[in-house]
């Protein structure tokens, strides 16, 4: 965005909140030119998906409770982030998982390093590699949001560029539209 890869302004962004930030990655040699002062981990389990990556943070960490983010969520908000942190220090929970309505999001959320032995057993177990296995076995809180665009918007993950150059052109049709129906405004036009 704007010239700054996604996984920099994340990096920037967790900066202004956080003493320390891991990056998991299976290909620390692509980020390490523009990747400074951060620990970069591989994963420790391979091929279970989204778990192993929770699991090498959690394992790599000195914090009690680590807030997980995927790399491709170009939307990020620091003051829901901010929210999700306080709130989880309210709570008796072992992981708080930001909902809208059913939809859940399971890499903008925040778990404890105590989990790293029930994501190993999970995944040993061979049964499930879903985070929302690991759900089912653990006290799980949510911090339920309001169903609106811009709550959705910060969930979006850009996977493929078919998925980036979507979101962007349909940002830029709507700025367009707003700037237009603005202009059109202020001359009288509707």
């Amino acid at each position: 965005m704007n010239g700054i890869p996604i996984i920099k302004r994340t990096i920037d962004l967790f900066a202004e909140i956080f003493e320390e930030i891991i990056l998991i990655t299976d290909s620390p040699g692509s980020f390490k030119n523009f990747v400074t002062g951060i620990i970069m981990e591989s994963d420790i389990l391979r091929g279970v998906g989204t778990l192993r990556g929770i699991h090498a943070g959690l394992n790599r960490t000195t914090k009690e409770a680590v807030f997980f983010v995927a790399c491709d969520m170009p939307f990020l908000k620091i003051e829901l982030i901010r929210e999700e942190i306080k709130y989880f220090k309210k709570l008796d929970c072992e992981a708080l998982v930001p909902r809208i309505g059913k939809l859940i999001e399971p890499l903008h959320a925040v778990y404890k390093k105590s989990l790293k032995d029930s994501i190993r057993s999970l995944i040993k177990s061979k049964q499930e590699y879903s985070t929302r296995g690991l759900f089912r076995s653990i006290n799980i809180q949510y911090l339920e949001l309001e169903n609106k665009k811009q709550n959705r918007e910060i969930f979006v993950n850009l996977n493929t560029p078919k998925d980036f150059k979507d979101t962007f052109a349909s940002r830029a049709r709507r700025f367009l539209l707003d700037r237009d129906f603005q202009a059109g405004s202020k001359n009288g036009i509707l």
